[in-house]
Protein backbone atom coordinates (compact mmCIF):
# COMPACT_ATOMS: atom_id res chain seq x y z
CA UNK A 1 0.00 0.00 0.00
CA UNK A 2 2.66 2.00 0.60
CA UNK A 3 3.97 2.28 -2.84
CA UNK A 4 0.85 3.67 -3.95
CA UNK A 5 0.98 6.67 -1.77
CA UNK A 6 4.26 7.54 -3.06
CA UNK A 7 5.02 6.58 -6.30
CA UNK A 8 1.53 5.80 -8.45
CA UNK A 9 1.02 9.58 -10.42
CA UNK A 10 -2.53 8.11 -11.55
CA UNK A 11 -5.31 5.81 -10.79
CA UNK A 12 -7.39 4.40 -13.05
CA UNK A 13 -11.28 2.81 -12.50
CA UNK A 14 -14.04 2.06 -14.38
CA UNK A 15 -17.09 3.52 -13.39
CA UNK A 16 -20.76 1.54 -12.66
CA UNK A 17 -22.78 4.50 -13.67
CA UNK A 18 -23.04 7.84 -14.64
CA UNK A 19 -25.49 10.65 -14.17
CA UNK A 20 -25.93 13.14 -16.94
CA UNK A 21 -27.72 15.95 -14.85
CA UNK A 22 -25.00 16.74 -12.75
CA UNK A 23 -22.19 15.18 -14.38
CA UNK A 24 -21.46 12.73 -11.95
CA UNK A 25 -19.76 9.17 -11.70
CA UNK A 26 -20.72 6.68 -9.71
CA UNK A 27 -18.04 4.12 -8.26
CA UNK A 28 -18.25 0.91 -6.43
CA UNK A 29 -15.08 -0.56 -4.71
CA UNK A 30 -13.93 -3.91 -6.56
CA UNK A 31 -11.43 -6.05 -7.22
CA UNK A 32 -10.60 -4.26 -10.60
CA UNK A 33 -11.39 -0.79 -9.07
CA UNK A 34 -10.54 -0.43 -5.65
CA UNK A 35 -11.38 2.30 -3.79
CA UNK A 36 -8.00 3.91 -3.41
CA UNK A 37 -6.80 4.11 -6.90
CA UNK A 38 -9.67 6.88 -7.03
CA UNK A 39 -8.69 8.52 -3.86
CA UNK A 40 -5.16 8.38 -3.35
CA UNK A 41 -3.14 9.05 -6.33
CA UNK A 42 -3.10 13.01 -7.30
CA UNK A 43 -4.23 12.15 -10.68
CA UNK A 44 -7.67 9.92 -11.13
CA UNK A 45 -8.79 8.25 -14.79
CA UNK A 46 -12.30 7.07 -14.75
CA UNK A 47 -13.85 4.88 -17.91
CA UNK A 48 -17.11 5.33 -18.54
CA UNK A 49 -19.42 3.18 -20.91
CA UNK A 50 -21.98 5.25 -22.54
CA UNK A 51 -24.48 2.74 -22.21
CA UNK A 52 -24.63 3.33 -18.38
CA UNK A 53 -25.35 6.92 -18.72
CA UNK A 54 -28.95 7.80 -17.17
CA UNK A 55 -30.35 11.32 -16.98
CA UNK A 56 -30.51 11.74 -13.25
CA UNK A 57 -29.78 10.00 -10.21
CA UNK A 58 -33.56 8.62 -9.22
CA UNK A 59 -33.28 6.95 -12.73
CA UNK A 60 -30.34 5.13 -11.81
CA UNK A 61 -32.16 4.18 -7.86
CA UNK A 62 -35.48 2.60 -10.29
CA UNK A 63 -32.59 0.74 -12.61
CA UNK A 64 -30.71 -0.84 -9.66
CA UNK A 65 -31.59 -2.68 -6.59
CA UNK A 66 -31.07 -0.02 -5.14
CA UNK A 67 -34.33 0.56 -3.97
CA UNK A 68 -33.98 -2.99 -2.21
CA UNK A 69 -30.80 -1.43 -0.27
CA UNK A 70 -27.75 0.79 -1.25
CA UNK A 71 -24.44 -1.35 -1.85
CA UNK A 72 -21.76 -1.66 0.82
CA UNK A 73 -20.28 1.14 -1.07
CA UNK A 74 -20.95 3.71 -3.30
CA UNK A 75 -19.04 6.77 -4.11
CA UNK A 76 -20.47 10.09 -6.33
CA UNK A 77 -18.16 12.21 -8.20
CA UNK A 78 -18.96 15.39 -9.71
CA UNK A 79 -15.50 17.03 -9.62
CA UNK A 80 -11.90 16.98 -8.44
CA UNK A 81 -11.49 17.47 -4.62
CA UNK A 82 -11.78 20.89 -3.44
CA UNK A 83 -12.30 23.06 -0.59
CA UNK A 84 -12.04 26.96 0.58
CA UNK A 85 -11.94 26.12 4.76
CA UNK A 86 -7.99 28.13 4.73
CA UNK A 87 -8.67 31.53 4.64
CA UNK A 88 -11.76 31.06 1.99
CA UNK A 89 -8.76 30.17 -1.04
CA UNK A 90 -10.46 27.30 -2.94
CA UNK A 91 -7.92 24.34 -3.13
CA UNK A 92 -7.90 21.35 -5.29
CA UNK A 93 -6.72 17.98 -4.10
CA UNK A 94 -7.41 18.41 -0.16
CA UNK A 95 -9.46 14.76 0.52
CA UNK A 96 -8.46 13.25 -2.88
CA UNK A 97 -7.29 13.60 -6.20
CA UNK A 98 -6.48 17.21 -8.03
CA UNK A 99 -7.79 16.04 -11.43
CA UNK A 100 -10.35 13.83 -12.34
CA UNK A 101 -10.28 12.59 -16.06
CA UNK A 102 -13.59 11.54 -17.59
CA UNK A 103 -13.22 8.82 -20.86
CA UNK A 104 -16.96 8.10 -22.00
CA UNK A 105 -16.52 5.12 -24.49
CA UNK A 106 -19.09 3.40 -26.30
CA UNK A 107 -19.69 -0.42 -25.37
CA UNK A 108 -17.29 -0.88 -22.97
Amino acid sequence: MEVLFDSVDAGLTYSVAAIAETGTIVLQSSSASPRQLSLVPPVHIVIVDAGRVVNRLFDLTQQTSWANGLPTNVILVSSPSKTADIQQTLAYGAHGPKRLIVILVEGA
